[in-house]
Order: structure tokens, then sequence, then C-alpha cells
């Protein structure tokens, strides 16, 4: 039996194709064909909304109990309202497997089926956070959750995966990295863990006052060893996992610069 999130997979893609839906209620052959060779195409394309065991890093934290399930979108100022030219420049969105092409197309379509089929994104996100819980259990571990792996949105405003989010957030641990940091100040941990992430402009008065809040800030640094400290902050590993929830509070999150990020030159990586 099919899930409504995947009628409303296919109805995406018929009006994204021109296509009437109700045309495909024609009880003739030829269009019931058609209806499923759409959504089986769409489906191929998009597959699933999380990443689970698959991303290199978000992997690191089975070794400690942890399952995560990661989200991947196409990067763009409008679904990363506070990117800056020097974060996007050296995105990680075309890092590993993200220079396929196939998997920019997902991350394209998946993005642009949460924008225009909210309802639908939301069944269908549910039904992979419950699996990714079952999953979990069943390998003896608990189950996590980053909806941002190449995003910035601001989940808790929206009012579906708010409802789905909190609906599960008793088995489930959600985490992100954000450059928001109004909402970092104002939500971290009530229903996300937030790390704030270092940017060019962001002033190093910020960074100590976030410390002092409790909430970490991630750092790209250029060279391959991380410093011991950073603006008097210690500085831990960040590469070690992905487990942000799990780190010491009033740290400096240090990253290793990777892919196109090792040219950056705007001040988004930092020589320390």
């Amino acid at each position: 039996m099919i899930s409504e999130a995947s009628f409303g997979v296919l109805r995406f893609f018929l009006h994204k194709k021109g296509l009437d839906y109700k045309l495909y209620k024609i009880k003739k052959v030829v269009f019931v064909v058609d209806y499923f060779a759409e959504m089986i195409k769409l489906m191929m394309i998009i597959m699933k909304l999380l990443s689970i065991e698959s991303d290199s890093k978000t992997v690191k934290g089975n070794q400690f109990g942890f399952l995560t399930g990661i989200q991947y979108f196409k990067p763009s100022f409008k679904i990363c309202p506070h990117a800056t030219k020097g974060c996007m420049a050296g995105c990680l969105n075309t890092a590993g497997r993200g220079i396929m092409s196939n998997v920019q197309q997902a991350r394209h379509n998946r993005t642009v089926f949460a924008l225009t089929r909210p309802k639908e994104y939301a069944q269908q996100l549910e039904e992979e956070i419950v699996s990714l819980i079952k999953k979990a259990k069943k390998q003896d571990k608990k189950a996590c959750l980053r909806l941002n792996g190449t995003s910035d949105i601001d989940w808790e405003s929206n009012p579906l995966v708010y409802s789905v989010l909190s609906k599960h957030k008793k088995s489930l641990i959600i985490y992100d990295y954000t450059k928001d940091i109004d909402r970092a100040k104002k939500q971290h941990k009530k229903l996300i863990h937030y790390t704030v992430s270092y940017h060019e402009n962001m002033k190093k008065e910020t960074v100590k006052e976030l410390v002092t809040m409790g909430i970490n800030v991630a750092v790209v640094f250029r060279n391959a060893e991380l410093p011991d400290k950073w603006l008097g902050i210690k500085v831990i590993n960040g590469d070690k996992h992905d487990l942000r929830f799990k780190d010491t509070k009033g740290c400096i999150v240090g990253l290793k610069a990777k892919g196109k990020a090792k040219k950056d030159k705007s001040g988004f990586v930092v020589d320390a």
C-alpha cells in the first residue's frame, strides 16, 4: 500500500511537469501505468529525506552508541539566510559524494519538495523518523536527527515540522549547526541542541558571549593540527564525531578545512 507521503511526492512531480493530477484518476491502463512510472521515477531521484549510515562524519557516532539521520538540501541564500560569501564558497555541499550529479539532483528535489509540499514533506519526515528510531532500537543505539546538513532552516518556526519533532523528542536527540545567533540564544536545547557556526563577519566578542552562555561555537581552521586554544577558549576536535550535544560546554569546536574551504581567503577559515 502506498503512503500519503508517496502520493504527495507524485503530485509534486506532476505539478513540476505541468500535468493535472486529476487526469491520473481516469480508469485507463495507460494512465495507471504512467501514474506509477512517474512516481517511481521521482522516488528514484529523491529517494529518502534522511541519510543514515551513509555520511562519513555522522557514521562516526555509531561507535559511541548513536545512530544519526541527516538531511541534505541544496544550499542557497534562501535556505541559508544567514550565510556569508565565505561559508557559501567553502560549503561542504560538493564534498565527497556531493560532487556527483545525481546527489545534487536529489538535494535539489528534496529542497523543492519541502518548500512546495510542506504537508506531504512533514508526513514523509515523520515516517522516516519513526523508521530511524526503530532501526536505532534494533541496534541498541540512541536515535539522533540533524535536519540541516547543508541548510540553516528554522524548523522550530515551521508548525508542521515542529509538531513532528515535538511528538518524537523523547525518543530522539535533535541537534544542528546554525549561523542564526538569535535563534541559538533563544531556542538552544529547548527542542534542538545548537552549535553556532563561526563566519568571517562574526565579532570575536560574540564568540566569547556565546561560549559564556554555554553555546559552543564551531570554527574551521586551516592548519591540519588544531590549536589548543583560540581567543583564550579551549578548542576541542569536532572531527572525531558529529555528536555536538556530547561536547563539553564553553568550548570552540575545531573543524579542519576541507575541500574548497582550504583555499578560503575571506576569513571564514581561521589561521591559528
